[in-house]
């Protein structure tokens, strides 16, 4: 049995401490949601059925995950209504205590492809771990020339970024104001992604109204405020550590102060013309806002002496090493932070950050 300061661990799979009546409560939620979209008139992607503050829409739940559960609703680029959900992945094993660190998972797809359904077997490792982990959808979308990347629409690439930004604080919200429900421990929140959805995770910790207005000036105006789009929640919440695969920052890496540097590991690519793993411009054209990658953010935090790790693979592009070696670094990189033992490290091969 493997034991961790905080919780123990074991390889058998146990029932969850007051999980029962949890499920009980779900399950009675999805049998209420298919019986009302029986109705003559109801719509079932329509349907919304609160309790204690969960929405419930084409919710599943099948032991381990609990699917599509509504966060948010927004516009999306083409102007339309969007429901926007989360899949919730519960840890597999026994542990000693009833609530379980947090783990917010955003994908990759550069703001305009990719779905939660897309990072499952990342998410699922990370639960294996004795995370609840989270994978959470958000609006994607923009003008992208396929080849020519450079002759893609900048502006709304920007605002595909805004979006997203306003998606993840309101899926963030969601689970801090619905903790007891998914057995969370808003004392533990990491948030982590690939691509686009590691810069979503570094953006939810530096970025704030006041530096989105003073580098993207007006698109609040046009797009609405960054915190309280969606839904009408107002939780806060502290983020304790950030997992950034090949992603980065955008503008300027001086939004990262001695105040708000926090823990990070990162994993990235020399090769990598997508996001650099230094400093660059996304695609590598000039015409795209600079964008600060995994090193001198590493650097950043380091010269703060805040812990982190960074992975560099000097023969890697966009995406190095694979998931369960990935996953499995993040989450020892998570658990060291709890158990107040932070790791650090720079390594270029492929060598675990695990002790």
């Amino acid at each position: 049995m493997k034991t961790i300061k905080g919780f123990k661990q074991s390889n058998n799979f146990c029932r969850l401490p007051n999980l029962n009546a949890k499920r009980k409560l779900l399950r009675s939620l999805i049998a209420a949601s298919l019986a009302i979209s029986l109705l003559p008139g109801c719509k079932k992607n329509n349907l919304q059925i609160y309790a204690t503050s969960v929405q419930v829409s084409d919710m599943t739940f099948d032991n381990k995950v609990i699917s599509n559960v509504v966060y948010a609703k927004n516009t999306d680029w083409l102007g339309k209504k969007q429901i926007l959900a989360l899949d919730i992945y519960l840890p597999y094993s026994g542990f000693t205590k009833d609530k379980f660190p947090l783990i917010v998972f955003f994908h990759g797809g550069g703001y305009n492809t990719g779905s939660k359904e897309t990072v499952k077997n990342q998410c699922e490792i990370l639960a294996s771990n004795g995370f609840v982990t989270v994978a959470a959808e958000y609006r994607i979308g923009w003008t992208q020339e396929e080849i020519y990347k450079c002759n893609s629409d900048v502006p709304e690439s920007i605002e595909a970024f805004y979006r997203a930004q306003q998606d993840a604080r309101a899926a963030m919200r969601f689970l801090v104001a619905n903790a007891n429900i998914y057995s969370i421990d808003p004392e533990w929140i990491f948030v982590t992604g690939q691509s686009a959805g590691a810069g979503i995770s570094l953006a939810l910790k530096y970025w704030n109204q006041d530096s989105i207005d003073y580098y993207i000036p007006g698109i609040a105006d046009t797009l609405g405020p960054l915190n309280t789009s969606g839904n009408n929640l107002r939780n806060t919440y502290n983020i304790k550590g950030i997992g950034s695969m090949w992603g980065g920052l955008e503008y300027s890496s001086d939004i990262i102060t001695k105040d708000n540097a926090t823990p990070a590991i990162f994993f990235h690519g020399v090769l990598d013309n997508t996001v650099p793993w230094n400093i660059g411009n996304v695609y590598n054209c000039k015409n795209f806002p600079k964008e600060y990658g995994s090193k001198p953010i590493y650097n950043k935090l380091v010269s703060y002496r805040v812990p982190s790790v960074i992975h560099i693979d000097s023969t890697g592009g966009h995406g190095i090493y694979d998931d369960q070696f990935n996953m499995e670094n993040i989450a020892c990189f998570f658990k060291s932070i709890i158990n107040k033992q932070p790791q650090t490290g720079y390594y270029t091969t492929k060598v675990t950050n695990c002790k």
